[in-house]
């Protein structure tokens, strides 16, 4: 344990870490001595403290023995008059938002002035609580100390299994509405999906065009591949291309010449409309076009909520087998 006498700035304070220090003393010394009592009704003990201090142990056990409750009261005295005197700074200083909190969020100090070992036992939660609140302050450091690290050890692996219990205890729950209670997906869609489709149109339009910019040109031969069947299927299909190619001499060549004009201009014009893809009238047909397939994933119709509530239930499960990792054991190996 560190000791930071330097770390006291407000003298007001001074005071109160003094007394924190004394009462920590004085409930060691109880503590010690109620085992030491205790341990003085078994029959070995006794014959233990004969033989090392004859004289006290027949003083003990004449003299303070059977009065230990009366000296155990003049510690209770002292404990409550410092509960007490807490808690009226505690309702001075307003430190909780009604003058009753205090007794109840520092039950086990009312509980540990009781006369008897059960209740006794509590006084150690007092010790524990001053020396929490002297390392708040900053006086002791007690984070390195072998004691403090054992505790927060295990305390770590204690909320780690009750907190990951109650976390998959909910996903499990949530996912057992989602697949009996459609409607639920139906709110989820129309409060959450719907209230942000502005904002998932323009994400969805802006990564539109960054996939258009950064990927036609090293597709653009295959476009222009496709465009070019696409067009000779159609060209072999026309009637008028068709009488065209009969014309001697010139059907042939001018069915070819027109084949790759078009071909050309397709590829010409989709050219210039992925360019074009950034300026604000485009903008505006590609948002338009978004929202409508955005509406249409959307729209009313027990398929897509099925759908959206098989989504929503597998990605639970994604969460929940992470939240099922336990990390305490990887702590723990670490450790050891």
């Amino acid at each position: 344990m560190k000791i930071h006498l330097d770390r006291i700035n407000r003298g007001s304070e001074r005071p109160w870490i003094a007394l924190d220090v004394l009462m920590i003393v004085l409930l060691i010394v109880n503590l010690a001595w109620l085992t030491f009592d205790w341990l003085y009704v078994t029959a070995w003990f006794p014959d233990l403290v004969g033989y090392v201090a004859p004289r006290f142990s027949t003083y003990y056990a004449e003299a303070i023995h059977p009065r230990f409750w009366q000296f155990d009261l003049v510690f209770v005295s002292i404990f409550l008059t410092e509960f007490f005197l807490r808690w009226g700074a505690a309702v001075r200083r307003g430190t909780y938002l009604r003058w009753y909190f205090y007794p109840f969020l520092h039950w086990y100090e009312i509980l540990g002035c009781i006369p008897l070992l059960g209740f006794r036992l509590l006084r150690f939660l007092r010790i524990f609580s001053m020396l929490y609140r002297l390392q708040k302050m900053g006086v002791v450091d007690l984070s390195e100390s072998a004691p403090a690290r054992f505790v927060q050890r295990y305390y770590d692996v204690l909320v780690e299994e009750i907190s990951d219990r109650v976390v998959v205890n909910m996903i499990e729950g949530v996912q057992r509405e989602l697949r009996e209670d459609q409607p639920i997906v139906r709110r989820i869609i129309e409060e959450v999906v719907v209230s942000r489709k502005t904002l998932l149109v323009d994400q969805l339009g802006t990564r539109l065009e960054q996939v258009v910019k950064s990927h036609y040109d090293i597709r653009r031969e295959r476009v222009a591949g496709y465009l070019r069947a696409v067009i000779a299927d159609a060209v072999s299909e026309s009637e008028d291309i068709e009488r065209l190619q009969r014309i001697p001499v010139f059907g042939g060549y001018g069915t070819r010449i027109l084949e790759r004009t078009l071909v050309q201009v397709a590829t010409a014009a989709i050219d210039r409309a992925a360019a074009d893809l950034e300026s604000q009238r485009n903008r505006e047909l590609v948002d338009d076009m978004v929202t409508m397939v955005l509406e249409q994933l959307l729209a009313h119709g027990p398929e897509v909520d099925e759908v959206i509530s098989e989504v929503l239930v597998e990605a639970l499960d994604v969460v929940k087998s992470r939240v099922e990792v336990k990390r305490w054991r990887e702590n723990l190996g670490a450790v050891s």
